[in-house]
């Protein structure tokens, strides 16, 4: 007998198997066989089932079957989904733009391209790598870079971390902070270990030291809005705002952001 998951609670789930949803005929309480389990399959409200009836009096069953299903969200968990209604408070309690600006920018840099360009603003074009193996050293992070027994260290890749920060963590009136390990005793010696900070302050105000097209990033990250691209004269951020735009009015991008 084919029917519906309408509802699941503690390893129940109760099936429809009647022509009308809104009717209390036909819903058997099911459990669902141990070959889901092992399986790694789960039953899902909204999935269509084949189930076997045990007892008719008291409406009890067995799910025997997950049929096909042509959509599915993580969270809520369901299935054969057609229409979601997003309903969300415009003004209590107040949005979350900065999440959502952090989403938004996440999945713009999903697009190798975007992150491609954004990099290129950053550092220019010279990404030359640099000796790794006292790097090794470091820390957990850097240990998992190297498959285990693999002794040739110059096979870890050169590691930038980026901190885009609305403020001057150091005081100092910079777009762009830049740290290396050097040698205290001659600071000109580099330890070339191939790892490199940067912090990126979007409240800079030394715009001769970096180039132009950095200082726009960084203000268009502060407020990434169509008035800000437009001032922008680099190509490559219209194009990030193009993408943004293509995000924002993305279904699928939206269910993406509920699941968060």
């Amino acid at each position: 007998m084919k029917g519906k998951i309408i509802k699941g609670i503690a390893g129940f789930y109760y099936v429809h198997a009647g022509d009308a949803l809104h009717s209390a005929d036909g819903i058997y309480e099911c459990k669902a066989k141990g070959v889901f389990r092992k399986d790694h399959r789960k039953p899902l409200v909204g999935d269509d089932v084949e189930m076997e009836v045990i007892d008719e009096a008291q409406k009890k069953g067995n799910i025997t079957e997950l049929l096909p299903r042509h959509s599915e969200l993580i969270r809520p968990a369901v299935a054969n989904i057609d229409q979601a209604l997003v309903i969300f408070a415009a003004a209590k309690p107040k949005p979350n733009f900065n999440l959502l600006d952090r989403f938004l920018f996440a999945e713009a840099m999903e697009d190798p391209e975007n992150m491609r360009d954004v990099l290129e603003i950053i550092f220019g074009k010279n990404t030359k790598n640099l000796p790794k193996r006292s790097r090794f050293y470091q820390s957990m992070i850097d240990s998992k870079l190297l498959e285990p027994g693999e002794k040739d260290f110059n096979k870890m890749n050169d590691v930038y971390i980026i901190l885009i920060a609305p403020f001057d963590l150091f005081g100092e009136g910079k777009y762009m902070y830049t740290f290396q390990m050097t040698c205290q005793e001659s600071f000109s010696v580099l330890l070339n270990d191939g790892a490199t900070r940067i912090f990126l302050n979007t409240h800079g105000t030394n715009p001769e030291d970096v180039s132009p097209e950095l200082v726009e990033l960084l203000h268009y990250i502060e407020n990434t809005t169509q008035e800000v691209a437009d001032s922008c004269t680099s190509p490559r951020i219209h194009k990030m705002q193009e993408r943004i735009c293509s995000i924002k009015s993305s279904e699928e991008v939206s269910v993406k952001y509920m699941q968060r």
